[in-house]
């Protein structure tokens, strides 16, 4: 196992990365320190040992950390204590104790890698993948699901005993004379986990032998057909900025695997949280109507926009002031968006959002404010009036930036809509002499 071990740290781990080790002084995570501490692969000087104190089972929770720390102190191995209430957050968000203490250990990982860490181990060995194959399976899960726990080339949270059954690694510490603790609650068969690690899993053994290659086989099944479809689906996925995305429509219409392939390619800051039900109401979107849209845990919202679905940060709306024009060298701020106007000489073009027009055409009185009701416009090249909401619906613009579009106008009248298009009225011509919006 040390050799094994060894092997996936040259694998998987840059050289002289700095580690998480999640141990809570149970028999897996004491072995994966044993093996950490005796690897030829890697310096104590790596290694930050954190125990989480979830305080579910009072005193015993203080006394297994406490039994960790003790450990790492006579080993000098750095060491960080953790405690999180987790039957109070359980109670407050109405989870159950094991949703809430996944959650936190979640975060935990996260603060741990933004701080410092390159990389998080945790001690997930196959056995615990077989049980929550399991456990993704009887809630309902599709492929992704059946895929379970794995290892990937560049990923920052590693099972390195992944590959190893609890029958091995209870050999291992057996060998080795590793010392460790037994949380009792493991043997509490209320909780799903333990009913089938304990109940279920031996049972169903008794009749068909060792299912866990079979459940594991079937896992890699998965993973190879999900990635087939995969590779042609994300090909569809638009990925734009601050963690928004782009879905085709396309893609998701008559495909049996949709749910599946949003779970492993939507950005994981927008899917982390997600169950089931939200990736069906994201779906749902495909038959709907235009500007239609469902509310996403962590503040997301989906919305079918003509052939695509977007998922998008919701924002606070904005305040909808004006801004006197001026012609002059300088930029203008309108809530929070900045652009300038400025005078020019050139060629006239569009290039890069770029608007030209005739400065003298603009009226004094015209202001830089958001669209409101009423608004109309007529556009480049076209002879007659037209409501401002119409234009924007002919050239596709989302309904959900229609509002955050900056607009030049003179009272109901647009003369600008920057980025997207200028007036007839104050097209350049002949001798005028050009302006230019730049957003």
């Amino acid at each position: 196992m040390q050799k094994t071990f060894d092997n996936f740290i040259n694998q998987y781990i840059k050289k002289n990365g700095r580690i998480g080790l999640a141990v809570s002084g149970g028999m897996d995570s004491m072995c994966l320190l044993y093996l950490c501490l005796n690897s030829c692969k890697l310096k104590k000087s790596q290694l930050l040992v954190f125990s989480i104190d979830h305080k579910i089972r009072d005193e015993d929770s203080k006394l297994d950390v406490e039994f960790v720390e003790n450990f790492c102190n006579e080993r000098q191995v750095e060491f960080k204590k953790i405690t999180v209430d987790v039957p109070f957050l359980a109670a407050k968000k109405k989870e159950s104790l094991e949703t809430a203490a996944r959650n936190e250990r979640r975060r935990i990982f996260e603060e741990l890698l933004e701080s410092g860490a390159e990389y998080i181990f945790t001690a997930h060995h196959k056995s615990d993948n077989v049980e929550s194959i399991l456990m993704h399976l009887f809630r309902g899960a599709g492929l992704q699901g059946l895929i379970g726990m794995k290892n990937e080339k560049g990923a920052q949270i590693l099972r390195p005993l992944l590959a190893y059954s609890k029958d091995e690694i209870k050999e291992f510490v057996k060998e080795n004379n590793i010392a460790f603790v037994v949380d009792e609650t493991n043997e509490d068969n209320r909780h799903r986990r333990n009913f089938i690690r304990n109940e279920m899993i031996p049972l169903i053994s008794s009749q068909y032998g060792n299912i866990e290659n079979a459940v594991i086989n079937v896992s890699k099944d998965a993973a190879l057909a999900l990635t087939q479809r995969e590779n042609v689906f994300a090909k569809n996925v638009i990925f734009i900025k601050n963690g928004e995305c782009k879905i085709e429509i396309a893609a998701l219409e008559n495909n049996e695997f949709a749910s599946d392939l949003l779970v492993r390619n939507l950005p994981f800051e927008i899917r982390k949280n997600l169950e089931r039900r939200h990736f069906d109401m994201v779906i749902s979107l495909v038959t709907a109507q235009n500007g239609v849209g469902v509310d996403l845990p962590n503040g997301f919202r989906a919305i079918r926009e003509y052939t695509h679905i977007v998922i998008a940060r919701q924002k606070a709306a904005q305040k909808k002031d004006e801004t006197s024009i001026s012609f002059a060298l300088g930029k203008l701020n309108l809530s929070g968006e900045n652009f300038e106007v400025r005078l020019r000489g050139g060629v006239n073009n569009k290039k890069n959002k770029v608007l030209l027009f005739d400065k003298n055409k603009i009226p004094s009185a015209a202001v830089f404010r958001f669209r409101q009701d009423g608004d109309v416009c007529v556009p480049f090249g076209k002879g007659g009036s037209k409501k401002l909401k119409e234009y924007l619906i002919d050239k596709k613009v989302p309904q959900r930036l229609r509002d955050k579009l900056i607009c030049l106008c003179d009272g109901k009248e647009v003369l600008v809509v920057a980025g997207i298009e200028i007036s007839e009225k104050i097209k350049i011509e002949k001798g005028s002499k050009e302006c230019e919006i730049i957003i």
